[in-house]
């Protein structure tokens, strides 16, 4: 029987922390954490890739943004995505994109914002607004073969194109244009018309509220009218597509066939949003009945449209001082908004709602984690970041651009298993420029993405592989001194005798954990993972198993001495995982002198 001291560790139940001052970690934080995941109660490897595009996409374009179609509310599915070839393509299952709905004239920016809209009534088709940010918005009406041009933008988008949009109180809202800080909102019966005037020739009788001539398809019951012997504030009371006739409020004046008359939508809405704060409207999202604005680089508010009147509508400061990064640098967690700044702090939105510029705390602050944005992602790139929430593992994902690149290959995980504590990991086996949610064949939306040579990758497999290949998956915990077991164990050197792991079995194959010693690398321990029976003598009451358990126990005599360890776990072999809850160390107790 071992007669010292006996202690165990959780296996990175506290996550990633980035303090530079790696002194002051928990026992159950870890200093890095490559490729890892806690979402099922103990530290493994993270899910494998597999490739949704059997061939690369010809010329190999970076893809910028994907999305998860469901033309028909029904299971009908297609994936469509946006390319630097300038295309829109789309997919009808085996990952071709055979269908290029759109060459662009304009290569999309990276971070293209899909707005999911359309059904205004139960006979219209649904519809997929695409805002790519150099070109006008972009429409695909149900499962159709084209994009087109959105019907009836905004004047301020003529020459500007917008770079975000959303849907609330069943309307299209979308900002940008020349005017950045104004957000435009479109008739609740037609997602495409924002009002812009618009004109048609018809025929006037005199002293008659009859037009006679082709109804424009964008012309509805109210629009205002004007032209040559029309009255003042006249405006379309009934519309005869088959008569090919239209009725006003108020009968003509003069006789002009053939008279050009000019109609204006006044149900369609632009609002200023502070123009004197910020840079430029970045964010829009539809959340608990308000419509939430962010710009670039500070400002957060909402629009109180609880009033009947649109002149009794008004906007709200939440924060002056916190922005978002980007378009799609938010994804919403739960009953929350979570989102990133141009400095790289992640918020969420509930602490902004609550507490406005006063007493607000970056979650990022709960990690260190704007250490890691710091030290590994290239800050003028922030606003190109993509963020998803992964419902399947209650994960949000943030793409990055690493430092000294261009295009976002890296992954910042934000972990939401534990109910009061926010943990993080980071991700590089996958270099993906745009990421997405895509339902599989189960129904499980699971992460996918997009790389820079024109292939689309599904994340999350159970076969551990980069496409049948091993990736690194790296932990490191804490230099631990044992103080939080003894107070005075941390001024005490340790004589290291044995270390046990517990987990789960996974397979026969060995994690290699090299041990680190005040600093200095001491020696490589292989632990099989397979399930064994532990060794007669070795056996250890509440953490070690019986022959035929499920759970994993395996101790290695290990050496050296000093007053702290840390333990660097590496996996790299392809179809391989690990599961671990926690080690345990096997130490006697020496002086505190430095001297052997």
């Amino acid at each position: 029987m071992f007669t010292g001291e006996i202690a165990p560790v959780p296996a990175g139940t506290g996550g990633y922390n980035a303090n530079q001052n790696v002194s002051t970690l928990q026992p159950d934080e870890l200093i890095q954490s490559e490729n890892t995941s806690y979402a099922f109660g103990t530290l493994q490897r993270e899910g494998g890739s597999k490739l949704y595009t059997p061939a690369a996409l010809s010329g190999a374009p970076v893809i910028t943004g994907g999305h998860d179609w469901f033309p028909l509310l029904d299971t009908t599915q297609r994936s469509i995505i946006t390319c630097s070839d300038k295309t829109v393509r789309k997919d009808s299952g085996p990952g071709s994109y055979a269908t290029t709905l759109r060459t662009l004239t304009n290569a999309p920016n990276n971070t293209p914002v899909f707005v999911e809209g359309g059904r205004e009534s139960g006979a219209l088709d649904r519809k997929l607004f695409i805002y790519t940010g150099t070109n006008q918005v972009q429409t695909l009406a149900g499962d159709g073969s084209t994009c087109a041009d959105i019907a009836n933008p905004p004047t301020d988008w003529a020459s500007t194109p917008p770079i975000v949009g959303c849907i609330h109180l069943n309307r299209h809202w979308g900002a940008g244009g020349q005017n950045p800080h104004f957000i435009y909102g479109s008739d609740n019966t037609d997602h495409e018309d924002f009002g812009t005037a618009q004109t048609f020739l018809a025929g006037v009788t005199n002293a008659s509220t009859t037009l006679t001539g082709v109804p424009p398809t964008l012309l509805k019951i109210n629009d205002t009218l004007s032209g040559v012997g029309i009255p003042v504030g006249a405006t379309v009371t009934a519309i005869d597509r088959v008569g090919n006739t239209i009725t006003m409020s108020a009968a003509a004046t003069a006789t002009n066939a053939g008279v050009t008359i000019t109609y204006i939508n006044p149900n369609v809405y632009s609002l200023p949003v502070y123009p004197g704060v910020g840079e430029k409207i970045v964010a829009m999202m539809s959340f608990k009945g308000r419509l939430i604005i962010g710009k670039y680089p500070r400002g957060v508010y909402y629009v109180d449209m609880s009033a009947a009147s649109s002149l009794q509508w008004f906007t709200v400061p939440l924060s002056i001082e916190i922005g978002f990064a980007g378009p799609r640098s938010w994804c919403p967690v739960d009953d929350d908004i979570m989102f990133m700044d141009p400095q790289g702090n992640v918020h969420m939105l509930s602490a902004v709602l609550e507490f406005g510029d006063y007493g607000l705390r970056s979650i990022s602050d709960i990690g260190f984690m704007r250490n890691y944005v710091l030290d590994n992602a290239n800050l003028g790139q922030l606003p190109n970041a993509q963020c998803e929430f992964y419902v399947a593992k209650r994960e949000a994902h943030f793409a990055l651009t690493p430092t000294g690149g261009s295009l976002n290959s890296l992954r910042m995980v934000v972990d939401f298993n534990m109910i009061n504590r926010v943990r993080f990991r980071y991700a590089t086996k996958d270099s993906l420029a745009s990421i997405w949610l895509a339902r599989d064949a189960s129904g499980v939306p699971r992460i996918n993405g997009g790389d820079n040579v024109g292939q689309v990758w599904t994340l999350d497999q159970d076969d551990k592989s980069v496409n049948g290949k091993g990736y690194n998956s790296i932990f490191q915990t804490a230099h631990m001194d044992f103080s939080h077991i003894d107070a005075s164990l941390g001024a005490k050197r340790k004589n290291f005798k044995f270390l046990e792991i517990v987990g789960e079995p996974e397979g026969n194959w060995s994690v290699n954990l090299d041990t680190y010693i005040d600093g200095k690398y001491t020696e490589t321990l292989l632990f099989n993972l397979g399930a064994q029976q532990v060794g007669l003598g070795t056996f250890a009451l509440g953490s070690s198993p019986l022959a035929g358990s499920s759970v994993l126990a395996t101790r290695r005599r290990m050496v050296g001495s000093g007053k702290r360890i840390s333990i660097v776990g590496n996996l790299t072999g392809p179809s391989q995982d690990f599961s671990l809850s926690k080690f345990i160390f096997f130490f006697t107790v020496g002086g505190e002198s430095d001297d052997h």
